[in-house]
């Protein structure tokens, strides 16, 4: 049986959810609460998949169950959702919109980065430092992990 189960539902853009907080209650949060219940009720872990900003519907998210997400992409303010949800667990945090995704990106911006994610991320223990959209490797990458 695995240990953690990753819901995948791409709802946000990088600036906002692509439905309003009223909309998704209205119509997708019972869904989703079905799903993740049936995730928890089988011992896993409730690990949700949602591109972008997501902020607006984190107390939805963790009214129904959520327990951690991927990836935590730097358009959402992890940092108050850490303060309100101590439990969270973020994986992620390293910028898509960044120039590390590019071809011609060094080692040393790759290791700058991680350090950030960790620095920004990592103060409550509950951060796993992954690049959330790796693209095609490069020396970025490789100073990422290295870092990490």
């Amino acid at each position: 049986m695995p240990d953690v189960f990753t819901y995948m539902d791409d709802i946000a853009s990088v600036i906002s959810p692509m439905i309003s907080p009223n909309t998704y209650r209205e119509l997708f949060k019972e869904h989703h609460a079905r799903i993740i219940q049936a995730i928890k009720d089988n011992g896993m872990i409730a690990k949700q998949h949602i591109c972008e900003k997501r902020d607006l519907l984190v107390d939805d998210f963790v009214e129904i169950g959520i327990q951690s997400f991927f990836p935590a992409q730097p358009s959402n303010n992890f940092r108050a959702i850490q303060q309100k949800y101590p439990e969270f667990v973020i994986h992620g945090g390293a910028d898509s919109q960044s120039p590390i995704f590019s071809t011609d990106i060094t080692y040393e911006k790759g290791a700058a980065e991680a350090k950030r994610c960790i620095d920004q991320y990592a103060g409550n223990g509950r951060y796993m430092v992954y690049i959330s959209c790796p693209g095609t490797p490069n020396a970025a990458h490789q100073g990422f992990f290295e870092e990490a």
